[in-house]
């Protein structure tokens, strides 16, 4: 990720994502804090059904929305390069 700023030359791009990832991981490892001290083995932990389907569905419809988003960045980059 860090060379693909560099080669591109907008590494503010990959700050955010690269900042996002790291607030992701503190996350984890908070949720894997809390769990040992309620005795919770997050390994053997089987999600329900229900929480499959609706995150099943989520993501289904997270990838549309970055399916648009990218499609509207790709059109205005190239608008910003002069419609090359």
């Amino acid at each position: 990720m860090t060379s693909a700023g560099k080669e591109s030359g907008e590494t503010s791009d990959m700050e955010v994502v690269l900042g996002g990832l790291a607030s992701l991981n503190d996350e984890i490892e908070w949720f894997k804090s809390e769990g040992s001290k309620w005795g919770v083995d997050f390994s053997t932990v089987v999600a329900q059904k229900a929480n499959q389907e609706y995150s099943r569905e989520a993501l289904v419809e997270a990838e549309d929305v970055l399916v648009r988003v990218l499609e509207h960045e790709v059109a205005f980059w190239e608008m910003s390069r002069g419609g090359q």
